[in-house]
């Protein structure tokens, strides 16, 4: 193996994540806000081989105010 000659998508996807994270953070109980929460990541199959792609499901949730239909 040569991790070295090849990219590694796992650090793209964490800075992808950090900024969803930062542009939607929890709040709090009584916040009623966007958000958005990083549930589930996948990578390489091995703990030893650089993974050829990585990915990342995100939970959206919306609060009524913003969701409501016009």
């Amino acid at each position: 193996a040569a991790p070295w000659a090849c990219d590694n998508p796992v650090p793209l996807l964490l800075q992808a994540v950090t900024s969803v994270t930062r542009a939607f953070p929890p709040g709090g109980p009584g916040d009623w806000q966007v958000t958005a929460s990083p549930t589930m990541l996948t990578g390489s199959d091995a703990f030893n081989r650089v993974p050829g792609e990585a990915s990342c499901v995100i939970d959206v949730r919306f609060p009524a105010t913003v969701a409501a239909s016009p």
